[in-house]
């Protein structure tokens, strides 16, 4: 977390912290305050920078830094004047502040380099998460302007030019000019997509990119989905040595911008997605990528969707200066890894010059798309999703590795734009363990638009059965449409992982089956580790909403009189077609039902039915 204090030594605030000239000028009687008080200066800024500034600026959202901070700052006038006094703590800022704080920062700031993000969380994502997303408001007597600028922080930002309430705004090109300005120490630069206001328009990013050089920008991303004219975004931004000399990490979504090749050797990660006819020949990508040696994070999702911009030219993309390609590609540090493929011959081309088995040592997460999945007629051998990557492997073969840490394994499958797509993946542990949990891999294969699907629930069990039965699987999530094709393989499924301890299922039907087979009886106990089961189903009556409850608490009741440990953890969500089903599935005993639950959970019971409408 200690990250969050720059290293620059040139800063004023390090010169400032050398000298511990800060101490003096403290109107405040020191030793009378707590012991976190007492500790120097410098360990106190690294306290406080843990507290609000992000380790990975690109990941985090500005105005939590901004509220968290402004806790700090309320807490006393010692606190105030140490974080006041120190410009690495307040580089981390937004142009979705209003104009005065955005100034009010970036004058705090001094001569420190900067973290610039265009991120702002959804209004319907921030609301009630934690006390420090709340608005804090002065204490009587205290003056906005000298704690942190009297900002309003709902108000909107200057810069942006339109009527949000029809169409979408734009940022101005006084935005990126302003920006721009402080390209000389800006380390960070974060272009999130924002579906609820803020395009970005051509003068905007002709103002922050045209003929600029960003001299120390370590990481770059920048994502189009949405943009006003993009035609015109091809010729502003190139990104090469002269005007991107430290670049080091590149995110690029939904537009490729040409890259110079001498550039790749420098990468340390490159994260490139958007339509197919924005890029160039993936072989030549390939040749670039090769010379990337100090590569950890790769990935490559070319898109047949060219709907997103209606590019109406190819851009023009610089030419390898070795035109040849050497099979498979070396890469010794690369370790995590994400392909996503739209025809076969990519997909072909992407496993030969990144081969997973064995798994290279270094490789610690990998996910594999494949959105062409041409699946055989039904009469045909029993399909795999293995089959989407491989489909002309040997029978019984798995060329497809599976870390022997994966803990937890998730299976989806969902209808999406029209596409029937499959998802299994497997992380290091389950939802109970939230601090430990990455996910390791991930299988993700979509038939074209309108084409229908033969892979179903029964086959992926039986894949889930064949492929993860060795190992210690502790959680299990089915999210799937119906879970009627599960009703008699839930015994099978809970022989084949004992140890589960998480089980979580959503989809149309019922989980009555499932609970029967978690009821004991005789000498068979299933799952005697379980702490937490999650249910949500959809399309039930009244009476199968009852039914179901009973089902819960017979089977939580049979297995206490057992001796085995009650849940930490229990949530039954019921989804209705009709709100009148709720109010009739609400009768009988329900309330004494869920009290009599209750008792039996050692932890936290959520219950919720609720109606689509």
């Amino acid at each position: 977390m200690v990250d969050g204090v720059r290293e620059e030594g040139t800063t004023a605030s390090s010169t400032a912290l050398g000298h511990e000239r800060i101490l003096l000028d403290l109107d405040t009687d020191w030793s009378s305050t707590p012991p976190i008080n007492r500790l120097p200066i410098e360990l106190l800024l690294r306290v406080f920078a843990a507290c609000f500034q992000p380790a990975r600026p690109v990941n985090d959202e500005p105005k939590r830094t901004h509220r968290r901070r402004k806790v700090l700052l309320l807490v006393c006038r010692a606190w105030r004047d140490v974080i006041e006094a120190a410009p690495d703590l307040w580089t981390f800022i937004t142009p979705h502040m209003p104009a005065r704080l955005f100034k009010l920062v970036l004058s705090r700031s001094k001569h420190a380099t900067l973290d610039i993000s265009f991120y702002r969380e959804s209004y319907h994502y921030n609301s009630g998460l934690s006390p420090d997303l709340a608005p804090i408001d002065l204490l009587e007597g205290n003056s906005g302007a000298e704690i942190d600028d009297d900002d309003d922080e709902d108000s909107e930002p200057e810069w942006l030019v339109g009527d949000e309430e029809f169409i979408p705004a734009t940022w101005s090109e006084t935005a990126g000019t302003t920006i721009a300005t402080e390209a000389h120490r800006t380390r960070t630069l974060s272009l999130f997509y924002d579906d609820e206001r803020g395009q970005y328009s051509p003068p905007f990013l002709n103002a922050l990119f045209r003929g600029i050089t960003w001299p120390v920008l370590d990481n770059l991303h920048v994502d189009l989905y949405e943009v006003e004219s993009p035609d015109a975004c091809p010729a502003i931004l190139r990104l090469t040595e002269t005007h991107f000399p430290r670049l080091q990490h590149l995110l690029l979504s939904a537009m490729v911008f040409p890259i110079e090749p001498r550039m790749f050797p420098r990468f340390r990660s490159l994260h490139l997605t958007g339509p197919a006819t924005q890029w160039p020949s993936l072989r030549d990508i390939l040749i670039c990528i090769s010379s990337a040696l100090q590569l950890e994070e790769l990935t490559l999702c070319r898109s047949n969707d060219k709907d997103w911009f209606h590019p109406s030219q190819d851009q023009h993309h610089d030419l390898p200066p070795d035109t040849s390609l050497h099979l498979p590609l070396k890469l010794p540090h690369l370790r995590s890894l994400s392909l996503d493929a739209n025809n076969s011959d990519d997909l072909t081309l992407l496993l030969n010059a990144f081969p997973l088995s064995p798994l290279p040592n270094a490789l610690h997460s990998y996910d594999l798309t494949n959105n062409d999945w041409h699946q055989p007629p039904t009469n045909a051998a029993p399909l795999s999703i293995v089959d989407a990557f491989f489909p002309h492997r040997a029978p019984a073969t798995m060329p497809l590795p599976i870390p022997r840490s994966v803990q937890d394994v998730y299976l989806c499958m969902d209808q999406r734009m029209g596409e029937w797509v499959a998802d299994i993946a497997g992380f290091s542990a389950n939802k109970r363990h939230p601090d430990a949990r990455e996910r390791l891999f991930l299988w993700r294969a979509a038939t074209p638009k309108d084409v229908s699907s033969v892979y179903t629930l029964p086959l992926a069990i039986d894949e889930i059965l064949t492929h993860f039965s060795d190992l210690p699987i502790t959680g299990l999530t089915f999210v799937v449409p119906s879970l009627h094709p599960a009703d008699g393989r839930w015994l099978e499924i809970f022989r084949a992982f004992p140890g589960l301890e998480c089980i979580r299922v959503r989809g149309e039907g019922t989980v009555v089956p499932l609970l029967h087979a978690l009821t004991p009886e005789r000498a068979r106990w299933p799952c005697p580790s379980l702490e937490s089961l999650t249910y949500e189903v959809y399309q039930s009556s009244a009476q199968d909403a009852q039914e179901i409850l009973r089902a819960t608490l017979d089977c939580f009741r049979a297995r206490a009189e057992c001796g085995l440990p009650p849940l930490r953890h229990l949530e039954m969500g019921v989804i209705f077609d009709e709100p009148k089903q709720v109010t009739l599935a609400y009768g009988g005993d329900t309330n004494r039902d869920i009290a009599q639950l209750q008792k039996l959970v050692a932890g936290e019971v959520v219950f919720e039915w609720s109606s689509r409408r």
